[in-house]
Order: structure tokens, then C-alpha cells, then sequence
């Protein structure tokens, strides 16, 4: 089997687990990129490092958490319980499913090297986002 005859075999494989994923949610996925990933490193409360088979950064839509790298030592200890909270959603090195919001123009998916998507833990009903914006470890709207 060669390199790209494997990527294919995976793509479908991954797709046809999805379809049968999103059915359990009893709703369609948006139009874009969804893939099984697993969890490879809580970066802070908004971005996540996962492995497709390649490992990417993902930027959380939705999600503005305060920051870890500051030297403002109140937000980098708000920055820090976000991203433990964060740990405890999506524990590093466990499965999850990525969602890449299609766009016509693919630099509108990436940020500052990072994917901009969503992330869902297996079996939650709402993204990882919501739930860090519930739990107050961040905000929808930036600056909030």
C-alpha cells in the first residue's frame, strides 16, 4: 500500500466513522473539514495541540481565554486555571473530533500558524468552547 493509497483508506474510514458519529448527535456536521484527532497537548484555555497525522495547532472559535504567556500575574493565573480546566475536558492524549469550518478562502481558517476550529469531546453535546466559556474560563467575544 503506498503513502497516498493509506491517506484515501483513512479518509473514508474516518468519514464513515463521522457519519455514524454525527448521527448518535442527531444533526448534520457544518459543511468544512471534521476528523477524529487525539489530543496531544492543552497549549492554554483556547488552543489545543492535536494529531491527525500530522500534529497541528487549533485556535478554539468562540473561545477568548486569558493568557499564560504575560506579565500580568493576574490574567497568567486566570490563564492557567483556564487551561487546567481545558485539561480536564479534552485530557491530553485523548480522542476527540475536529471541526474546520469550510470557507472559500482558506487563509480565513488559519491564524497565527493555528487552525481555527472547533473541538467536541466524545459523547458532549456542546464543543469545548461552550464549555469553557460556561465554566467562566473564557469569553465568546474577545476583550469580554
Amino acid at each position: 500500500m503506498t503513502f497516498k493509497s493509506g491517506c484515501l483508506k483513512m479518509l473514508i474510514l474516518s468519514s464513515c466513522l463521522l457519519v455514524g458519529i454525527f448521527a448518535l448527535r442527531a444533526e448534520s456536521p457544518p459543511i468544512g473539514w471534521t476528523v477524529p484527532v487525539r489530543v496531544v497537548q492543552v497549549y492554554d484555555g483556547d488552543t489545543v495541540v492535536v494529531e491527525i497525522t500530522k500534529r497541528v495547532r487549533v485556535r478554539l472559535l468562540d473561545c477568548w481565554a486569558p493568557e499564560v504567556r504575560t506579565k500580568d500575574k493576574a490574567e497568567k493565573q486566570k490563564g492557567y486555571a483556564s487551561k487546567d480546566h481545558l485539561k480536564k475536558i479534552i485530557p491530553e492524549g485523548s480522542d476527540a473530533i475536529l471541526h474546520i469550518p469550510g470557507s472559500v478562502d482558506v487563509g480565513r481558517s488559519i491564524t497565527f500558524g493555528r487552525f481555527l476550529g472547533r473541538i467536541w469531546a466524545p459523547g458532549d453535546k456542546d464543543d469545548v468552547s461552550a464549555q469553557q466559556v460556561e465554566a467562566g474560563h473564557a469569553t465568546k467575544i474577545k476583550g469580554k
